[in-house]
């Protein structure tokens, strides 16, 4: 959807998109397994389990584990098909909120289980998308399968319609930021009392220059794409 309005006059650049998006998609399914291993490793070592136990121990992990395997089949399919693929995106996008939200799914309902999977989501929703917009996107605009009076307009479709995009996923971002914050600090004294409170300014630094860097994006920069 987010290159689709930019690519509708070139279908075969669209489909060229489409395989390294899916090919991303491919990488991050394979850590997120390796992720799992270690994760199942180190519960076997730690707790003296087999591997069943391991991998089954609790029904959100079951569910993530499905989940990373059915994404993983989806963009290996979406990676090699000839034409849209439609229905296998639509399973890889539904496997991927699978990954993200393995509780849901579990049954595992609950707002406060829900915080931080969604402060990962929209995290996860803004960087992932702008990676995938520059190797997948604007690299296809900028490349042959464009007319040279097309590329810039092109890159601009594409970058103003991911600009609203991150600015949901930014505001979802503080929000939920917030609230995990509070659930972890509960009072001022654990700021420099806990290990959460220690490695917070950290990343508030990190969320400031990601957001300095999408200001400098939207004020300066967008007006000028395309021209």
């Amino acid at each position: 959807p987010l290159l689709r309005p930019a690519f509708g006059p070139y279908p075969c650049a669209g489909r060229a998109a489409r395989r390294p998006a899916a090919r991303i998609g491919i990488v991050g399914a394979v850590l997120r397994l390796l992720a799992i291993g270690i994760s199942v490793s180190t519960a076997m070592t730690a707790k003296h389990l087999s591997v069943v136990e391991a991998l089954t121990r609790r029904p959100p992990m079951i569910v993530g584990e499905i989940a990373t395997l059915v994404a993983l089949i989806a963009f290996i399919a979406a990676s090699s098909a000839s034409r849209d693929a439609f229905a296998t995106w639509l399973l890889a996008a539904i496997a991927t909120g699978g990954v993200a939200f393995p509780g849901v799914l579990a049954g595992n309902v609950a707002l406060a289980q829900l915080v931080n999977p969604i402060h990962v989501a929209a995290a996860s929703m803004w960087i992932g998308t702008l990676f995938v917009l520059v190797v997948a996107g604007v690299a296809t605009a900028m490349s042959g399968a464009f007319a040279t009076s097309d590329r810039g307009p092109a890159v601009a479709t594409i970058v103003n319609r991911f600009s609203t995009l991150a600015l949901w996923s930014a505001g979802v971002l503080v929000l939920s930021g917030v609230t995990t914050a509070y659930k972890h600090l509960g009072k001022l004294s654990a700021l420099w009392t806990s290990a959460y409170g220690e490695t917070l300014p950290e990343k508030l630094s990190l969320v400031a220059v990601v957001f300095s860097v999408a200001a400098y994006n939207s004020l300066p920069l967008k007006p000028a794409l395309g021209t």
